[in-house]
Formats: C-alpha cells, sequence, structure tokens
C-alpha cells in the first residue's frame, strides 16, 4: 500500500521549519511519500485555504491513499501508521463537535476524485461571506473550504462512504490538546500565526518516539 502526505502553504509560513521537519520524520518512519509546497503559487480567484484541493488532486494519481494535513498541523504520536484508521470507507476525517478539514485521508478512486471535484466547484459557487452561528453567538464567516463541505455532509450531497472520527482517533485541536497528550495528530487551528509558531514549537518538545 502506497501513501502519501501532502502539505502546503500560501504566503509566509512562519512554522514551515517546523512542520516540515515533523513530516519528514513521520514519512520516513514508515515509509511514506511527502509532498510539500510553500511558495511559487500561480495566481488564483480562491481564497488561500482552497489551493488544498488543487495539490491534492494533483498528486492523488500515484498512490493508494493520501493524507491531506494542514501547515499548522502535526503529528504527535510518531509511532502509530495511518493504516490504522483505513477500513473500507473512502473519506476519514474528525467530526465532533464540527468538520476539521484541515486534516483527512482519502483513498485513490474514480468517485473520490468525482468528489474532491464537486467540493471545489462548491465552492466556487458559494464564494461570498454569509453569517454563520457557532454556540457564543454570531460571527462572520468566509464560505471556505470547510464550510463548503459541512454544507456538503449536511445534506447528505456526498457520494462516497464518508467515516467520521474522534480528536482521540484522529486530530485533536490545539486547545484539548493538554487534555489529550496522547492524541495522533494536532491542529493548532483558528489561532494567530505568530500564537500558531508558539504553539508548535512547545508541541514539538511533546512528540512521542
Amino acid at each position: 500500500m502506497k501513501i502519501k502526505i501532502v502539505t502546503g502553504y500560501e504566503g509566509n509560513c512562519l512554522y514551515k521549519d517546523i512542520v516540515i521537519e515533523n513530516l519528514l520524520e513521520y514519512c520516513s518512519k514508515h515509509n511514506y511519500q511527502l509532498f510539500y509546497k510553500f511558495e511559487d503559487w500561480e495566481h488564483t480567484n480562491r481564497y488561500p485555504y482552497w489551493r488544498k484541493l488543487e495539490l491534492i488532486r494533483n498528486n492523488l494519481f500515484d498512490c493508494d491513499y493520501l493524507l491531506w494535513i494542514d501547515a499548522d498541523c502535526m503529528f504527535i504520536d510518531m509511532n502509530r501508521k495511518l493504516e490504522s484508521i483505513i477500513d473500507n470507507n473512502d473519506f476519514f476525517i474528525t467530526k465532533e463537535d464540527v468538520v476539521q478539514a484541515g486534516c483527512f485521508l482519502i483513498k485513490n478512486t474514480i468517485e473520490v476524485s468525482d468528489f474532491l471535484k464537486y467540493w471545489w466547484d462548491k465552492g466556487e459557487i458559494n464564494k461570498y461571506w454569509k453569517d454563520y452561528k457557532d454556540e457564543n453567538g454570531i460571527y462572520n464567516a468566509p464560505n471556505n473550504d470547510n464550510t463548503i463541505l459541512t454544507n456538503i455532509l449536511d445534506n447528505s450531497e456526498e457520494s462516497i462512504r464518508f467515516k467520521h472520527l474522534t480528536n482521540m482517533e484522529f486530530v485533536t485541536k490545539h486547545v484539548h490538546f493538554y487534555d489529550n497528550p496522547n492524541c495522533f495528530i494536532v491542529h493548532t487551528v483558528g489561532s494567530l500565526e505568530e500564537d500558531k509558531f508558539s504553539f508548535m514549537s512547545d508541541f514539538k518538545k511533546q512528540v512521542k518516539r
């Protein structure tokens, strides 16, 4: 089984060296292929967070499974293999309070490829800013990749087999890290870039080998 890990960031990524070092170590340990892109992006009318689907669709052709991991994520448990979450589903993603599209594992099939295009196309249609409600009230959020994927799942528009995993099984938000220090992957989502650098510098010391 060939597994590829893909990440990228459009702009100045303060924590690039931390995440690349982390991914290189993890891929080397488990014989996974790694592809990352942090520069030389061509112009697009999309918000930067949509660039992940470009990288995924360009890298899915030569592997059996592909893990997308945002540049503000890192592996904490270096000993755990991605095969541990693979079963007969096509798309593996963390969903407890919300869908976390910052890190997900997909199978290389025609149906998955078609779904990625559908997800991309829905983002082009819904490209304007709208109001969304949080448990803390109302806030403004863009129709980003996470929002569009959530809408697809909420409306049962998916055409492939999804598996929703828990924080403990897959990806833990950084705000829950110290309650779950034995997590697989940590995601420093929703923080300022300087704070993400600080979080990831600290988490780097917590990696289990």
